[in-house]
This record gives structure tokens, C-alpha cells and sequence, in this order.
């Protein structure tokens, strides 16, 4: 019965690990998006 208490964070890590490596995704896209647009040679 306590097999559900030990392991009561584990979701929210793994949700929290899933939104900031998207977060991190979205601004490195946006960035290298971003400067093809402003390339001056």
C-alpha cells in the first residue's frame, strides 16, 4: 500500500522534464528561425 506513496513525484518530474525540454525546443527553433531571417552579409 505504500508502493503509491514513495512514487507520488514521479509524474509531476516527468511532466515538468516534458515542458521545459519543449520549452527549450520552441526557443531554439524560434532563435534559429528567427535569424534567417536577419542574416546581413
Amino acid at each position: 500500500m505504500s508502493d503509491h506513496i514513495e512514487n507520488a513525484g514521479a509524474k509531476g518530474k516527468t511532466l515538468a522534464k516534458i515542458l521545459l525540454f519543449f520549452f527549450f525546443f520552441f526557443a531554439t527553433w524560434a532563435y534559429v528561425y528567427w535569424s534567417n531571417f536577419n542574416l546581413t552579409f
